[in-house]
């Protein structure tokens, strides 16, 4: 199998790391499907695309269980099997333990935990079926080295990571792969504007992550190989 006999979907891709993904799969002539909760932001990364380019947008709030379903409904229908499922979907919330608000808790949970179950739960019966699939979960330097007023962020990479660590194991036997990918500083719109303005020349970006993805998911193409954790930092270290 080759890059170009995918079907990926990417959530939260109408930006950064999720939508730098999607350019390199379709200029690799994979069929890309990219989902965010805007339906505007889509159309408008959709813009960004040659036209010869097999991309498709089906907007999602990937912590909605409903929602996630009929998403992928609507992909089998198109006629679509996916066997590339890229958990990019989160969202960034900080600052100290003591007064983090309890409503940012819960989103936290609900998109970076919640939704990387729930879109794994969807695309693995079709996975089994056909004997392959990769699942990747783009989760976050934190979960190797502690940032301060960073806990709840790190706390649902954490339980990703563990969540994924033991999914790989049951998949292992039916040629599912499971891929986790710990991206460094990257400059993408979850950082404030002064952080990237101090920062940004140090700061990696968003196409330089997704050709390392895209490189080591080429390399698990191959049969008995398995690239199963990425670290990627900036070359100067974290900020």
């Amino acid at each position: 199998m080759e890059i170009k006999d995918l079907n990926v979907w990417i959530t939260g891709a109408s930006s950064g790391i999720g939508l730098a993904l999607a350019r390199s799969f379709a200029n690799r002539n994979a069929t890309v499907i990219i989902s965010s909760r805007s339906k505007e932001k889509l159309v408008e990364a959709l813009k960004t695309f040659d036209n010869d380019k097999r991309v498709f947008i089906f907007p999602c709030d990937v912590s909605n269980p409903e929602q996630v379903k009929a998403v992928y409904d609507r992909i089998l229908l198109s006629g679509l099997k996916i066997n590339l499922l890229i958990n990019n979907a989160g969202c960034y919330h900080s600052g100290p333990f003591l007064n983090f608000p309890l409503e940012k808790f819960d989103e936290s949970f609900a998109t970076n935990v919640r939704g990387v179950f729930l879109c794994t739960k969807a695309v693995l019966p079709e996975m089994v079926k056909a004997g392959f699939g990769i699942i990747v979960n783009i989760l976050s330097v934190v979960v190797i080295k502690t940032f301060p007023n960073a806990s709840v962020y790190s706390a649902t990479k954490s339980a990703v990571l563990a969540m994924s660590k033991s999914l790989r194991e049951e998949l292992r036997e039916k040629n599912i792969k499971v891929i986790n990918v710990y991206p460094g500083a990257t400059a993408t719109n979850i950082w404030n504007r002064h952080i990237v303005e101090k920062y940004g020349e140090r700061m990696m970006k968003p196409d330089e992550i997704a050709e390392a993805i895209l490189c080591n998911i080429e390399a698990s193409l191959r049969n008995g190989v398995m690239v199963e954790e990425l670290v990627i930092r900036p070359q100067y270290g974290d900020l």
